[in-house]
């Protein structure tokens, strides 16, 4: 059972923590802070834009190099579709290997074979 006293302690704790809390607050409001949180926000994210084929060259070789880190941010279901792709890429390079080289076959076979009659 807490005591009248413990209960009054327990209130006059919560409300100095708030009155800090907003002063804190408008403290940094008529500083500016938060216009120039916002302000840094926006220079981050034009210098990240600018940066894009960076950014983009960064990431792909990352995906090349297979590493875990990144593996790890994207979602199970775009990692199977990636993978997907990248064996039916491989699938179609072998569909063209295979029919550069029965082609190439067939030619060989028609100028080394006899004539018929």
């Amino acid at each position: 059972m807490i005591s009248p006293q413990d209960d009054v302690t327990f209130e006059v704790e919560n409300d100095i923590n708030a009155f800090e809390e907003y002063l804190r607050a408008a403290i940094f409001e008529a500083a500016g802070f938060e216009s120039y949180c916002i302000q840094e926000l926006k220079g981050l994210i034009d210098s990240f834009r600018e940066k894009q084929g960076t950014w983009t060259g960064i990431a792909h070789n990352e995906w090349l190099q297979e590493n875990p880190l990144l593996l790890a941010e994207i979602p199970p279901e775009l990692r199977s579709q990636e993978s997907n792709l990248e064996v039916s890429d491989r699938l179609r390079q072998l569909s063209t290997v295979l029919k550069i080289s029965i082609t190439y076959q067939n030619t060989r076979r028609d100028r080394f074979s006899l004539p018929s009659g």
